[in-house]
């Protein structure tokens, strides 16, 4: 009877160690197997992302300057950030001769590329994640860059007398999912019409953070027009992406 039970004992580990086998080999089948669908979705993500961007690209470029299109990606986690692994137009260092007409996601040590009819120029953000990515035509080329705020006026025209002040008040608003710091400067060389904005920096806001530009003229010729440009270079502070804004400035003052 010892004998018996003894040998029911051994045929009952020796089933349990075949039952935990088996189980031990499909939860390696089904790890695998999640892993190959996670690093196709990854893929899938990179291939869509710069795919969407490069038709975005011919579409504004044949729509004339100042043509624009926020266009949503996702950069997968596992990608190479590196500027001449994952880039928009080409790579740093190219020859002269090669056109920049190429985005790029290094993603598993593959190249995941689409190609454009027009010359580009921008980049990424830093870290991967899904992100807003503004395109503009801009003269010859597109612009193609991270979109984290939106300016309620495109450009800034001003017509005053001469000895007086004028105020523009614009509102920047919060485009991205995260907080945004913005920072004001200007390309404005002019004595004779001065220019400040208050606040020189922020954080946007969905509703639209104000920003006031002061135009002052002192001597300035009667009917010269004075040029310039607003810049507001803006930046998520989770993600590291960046935005700059160009707005253009002209003034023009009467006698």
């Amino acid at each position: 009877m010892r004998y018996l039970c003894a040998q029911a004992s051994a045929e009952l580990v020796s089933l349990m160690a075949i039952s935990l086998l088996v189980v031990f080999m499909f939860s390696i089948l089904a790890w695998n197997a999640l892993s190959d669908a996670d690093a196709q979705r990854d893929f899938n993500d990179a291939y869509q992302s710069v795919r969407a961007l490069a038709d975005a690209a011919d579409y504004v470029y044949g729509q004339g300057e100042g043509a624009s299109r926020i266009v949503s990606i996702t950069i997968p986690s596992g990608a190479d950030m590196g500027k001449n692994a994952t880039y928009i137009g080409k790579p740093q260092g190219s020859s002269p001769s090669i056109e920049p007409k190429q985005i790029t996601i290094r993603y598993g040590g593959n190249d995941i590329s689409a190609y454009t009819s027009a010359r580009l120029h921008g980049f990424f953000p830093p870290n991967p994640g899904t992100f807003n990515m503004e395109v503009v035509r801009k003269a010859d080329a597109v612009l193609i860059q991270p979109n984290v705020i939106d300016v309620d006026a495109k450009s800034v025209a001003v017509v005053m007398p001469n000895g007086e002040t004028r105020t523009v008040r614009l509102k920047v608003y919060k485009s991205a999912s995260e907080n945004v710091s913005v920072n004001v400067s200007f390309m404005w060389n002019y004595n004779e019409v001065s220019l400040s904005a208050y606040p020189a920096s922020f954080s946007a806001t969905y509703q639209g953070f104000p920003v006031v530009l002061s135009f002052s003229s002192s001597g300035a010729v009667a009917g010269s027009p004075f040029n310039g440009m607003l810049i507001l270079t803006a930046a998520g502070q989770q993600s590291n992406a960046s935005e700059r804004v160009e707005i253009p400035i002209s003034v023009s003052v009467r006698p």
